[in-house]
């Protein structure tokens, strides 16, 4: 669903974005809210003449269940820096987020357990077996170690990689 049309006037999308998600903080039909969300990263001091860089400043925007959610922008525009925020890797300088009515800043855990990533580049570790690799990652979402157990085994199944899920990547 389309909330509104992109005007000429950048500031007027933005006015409306912020006023509809803020109006919809308890609304459960909006999945994700992010609020006034900022990053700055700090100046380096070993880097001589380097400014702190602002990656995100104020980001208020949100998504409703059942649609689909795309950040689009040129290199340095801060669409890592956000999605590094949702998934925990990193914290926010302010703001927060709400992933189904939770809060990143103070419920990472539960979110963790509902929300998966596929990152740009791979993240693989060459001392690792499919089936380690796997385990580490239900181990990151907090599951029970006998569903992961279970979950290894019925995935790798289904993909007919059981037979080599002790092999490493190389």
């Amino acid at each position: 669903m389309v909330r509104y049309m992109f005007h000429t006037n950048h500031v007027v999308d933005i006015v409306r974005e912020y006023q509809y998600i803020t109006k919809n903080l308890q609304n459960e039909s909006v999945m994700l809210k992010m609020v006034k969300l900022s990053k700055m990263y700090p100046k380096r001091w070993w880097k001589r003449g380097e400014q702190s860089k602002n990656a995100l400043d104020s980001v208020t925007m949100g998504a409703e269940k059942g649609s689909v959610f795309v950040l689009l922008g040129h290199n340095g525009a801060g669409k890592s820096s956000l999605i590094n925020i949702l998934t925990g890797m990193n914290s926010a300088s302010a703001g927060d987020v709400l992933i189904n009515q939770k809060s990143v800043t103070n419920e990472l855990g539960d979110i963790r357990k509902t929300m998966g990533v596929c990152q740009q580049d791979d993240i693989l570790f060459p001392e690792l077996t499919g089936e380690q690799h796997l385990w580490l990652l239900g181990m990151i979402r907090g599951l029970p170690r006998s569903e992961i157990k279970k979950t290894i085994e019925e995935r790798l199944r289904q993909v007919k990689l059981y037979k080599v899920r002790l092999l490493y990547h190389h």
